[in-house]
């Protein structure tokens, strides 16, 4: 009696469309030889020169609207490394049943547009910042660009910061946006890491945060108000914030480029620090309201971003 094995696809995960021979690729990961039809393909955008050299190279050009030119590289993946690095993932016995391409935002009202610029424009407050992250995700069904890391950092600062959700009530409101933060930090780390886990590719978010949470912890313990687990908790916190940016920026220098929505979500995040500091000159000036820690985490915070401000403006505004 004849064996018949298995078969999972039509097409046994070949594109040859007929053809008896494909010829091979090598994978940019592992060097292995896969058939072309059937290696993984990707591109990558990535500038001529450095990211650190742009301000200088801009600012030197004869012609303003001169636009430095771009590196387009094609990529190909064999399918084991492909599966390992999150670019694609093993679809359900059901899901494989589906013929149907993926969904891709590449119209809207009958005119050709990037897919980044589908999303809506974003609110510039605490929750604003905290929807651009959402939106990003379930607009474009994608996180790339986005890091992780940076997102568990804000998380944590949430989940420090309000220990006293239950046991100091204030005001309806108050509790109300308290578990708004930590409900929504911990719904956009988990989309980002499983339900959107195919399009993060953690080989760009490699900011060695340990040692960030290291110092800030040990910062907050000598650095406080009092020597109690909550306020101990709250300044820790409050260091943590100033600097849970971090990752983010550094994908971004190593990437060299980001999406547009995503320097949306940055600048909507930088703003809404920068309104604090205005409530907190405001405060001072009216209440005589004075809180170093706090303070000095703003403005450290507010430094990070100075950077980014300038390029944001040069590029997207100008």
């Amino acid at each position: 009696m004849e064996r018949v094995l298995t078969v999972k696809r039509r097409n046994h995960g070949r594109n040859k469309t007929g053809r008896g021979h494909v010829k091979p690729v090598r994978c940019s990961n592992c060097s292995r030889c896969v058939p072309k039809d059937k290696a993984i393909k990707r591109y990558t955008v990535r500038p001529m020169v450095e990211l650190a050299a742009v301000r200088d190279i801009t600012e030197a050009l004869v012609y303003k609207e001169y636009t430095l030119p771009k590196f387009y590289i094609k990529i190909h993946y064999c399918i084991s490394c492909a599966v390992h690095a999150h670019i694609v993932r093993v679809r359900s016995h059901v899901g494989r049943r589906s013929r149907a391409p993926p969904p891709r935002f590449r119209f809207k009202d009958g005119k050709k547009v990037a897919p980044a610029q589908v999303a809506k424009p974003l609110l510039i407050d605490d929750a604003g910042w905290r929807q651009a992250a959402y939106g990003r995700q379930r607009k474009t069904r994608s996180v790339s660009g986005i890091s992780l890391k940076t997102q568990a950092l804000y998380a944590t600062v949430f989940l420090t910061r309000y220990t006293d959700l239950f046991a100091n009530f204030q005001s309806l409101y108050n509790t109300t946006m308290k578990v708004f933060f930590i409900a929504s930090s911990l719904y956009i780390v988990y989309l980002m890491k499983f339900t959107f886990k195919a399009t993060n590719d953690p080989r760009l978010d490699t900011f060695k945060v340990q040692y960030v949470v290291g110092g800030v912890a040990a910062l907050a313990l000598i650095a406080n108000y009092a020597f109690t687990v909550q306020e101990v908790l709250w300044t820790f916190s409050i260091y943590l914030e100033a600097v849970a940016i971090l990752p983010q920026l550094f994908m971004l220098t190593k990437t060299g480029e980001a999406e547009v929505i995503t320097t949306h979500y940055l600048f909507a995040l930088g703003t809404y620090r920068g309104l604090y500091l205005v409530n907190w000159i405001y405060r001072y000036r009216t209440e005589y309201y004075v809180d170093w820690i706090v303070w000095i985490a703003g403005a450290v915070q507010t430094g990070l971003y100075c950077d980014f401000f300038y390029i944001y403006f040069t590029k997207y505004v100008n």
